[in-house]
């Protein structure tokens, strides 16, 4: 499944922090989740996106390097 189908199916989706250069992009030194936390801090309140709120997110990259459900 890709973040469309799950958006289709009734779930919501938020971006997380990418990895670069092996480390998280988050600006932690040291992060023990690289890759694996929301780039939102209230990702728990993730609304239902609009598709043009959609369309931001695959633009600006948030959604490119992970996402969670």
């Amino acid at each position: 499944m890709n973040y469309i189908d799950f958006i289709e199916s009734g779930y919501r989706i938020f971006g997380l922090h990418p990895i670069a250069n092996g480390k998280c992009a988050c600006g932690n030194e040291d992060c023990h989740a690289a890759g694996k936390h929301p780039i939102a801090a209230n990702w728990q309140h993730t609304p239902d996106w609009s598709d043009e709120q959609i369309e931001v997110m695959e633009q600006t990259g948030q959604l490119k390097t992970g996402y969670g459900v």
